[in-house]
């Protein structure tokens, strides 16, 4: 089964329940990406078992955002004209807001 984690900043040395469930996860055999909002303060302090299963390898950061909402709409509209140059089918898709509606995750 492939697995996705949803974090803050990760790895927190003090959040050892999140590395916990994620080795869990990998020890039988599930398949498992991470996405988190930001890296730690002290990225030289991070858990062994981080660096054991290569987890660094699993995540994927998100990119930072614009600080400014003219920057964040620019921002925006380059990845609508790089997405549907890359796929506009699946692009105009996701863009249905009728169909999805708002999705909170929690």
């Amino acid at each position: 089964m492939r697995i996705a984690f949803f974090v803050g900043v990760f790895p927190v040395l003090s959040e050892t329940f999140v590395l916990d469930q994620i080795v869990g996860l990998l020890d039988k055999g599930h398949e498992v990406d991470i996405f988190a909002t930001g890296k730690p303060d002290q990225a030289d302090q991070v858990h062994p078992i981080f660096r054991e299963y290569q987890l660094e390898q699993r995540t994927s950061y998100r990119p930072p955002m614009p600080e400014t909402l003219l920057l964040r709409f620019i921002y925006a509209v380059i990845l609508l004209v790089k997405y549907i140059w890359v796929d506009p089918v699946l692009t105009l898709k996701s863009l249905n807001f009728i169909k999805h509606g708002n999705l909170h995750c929690h």
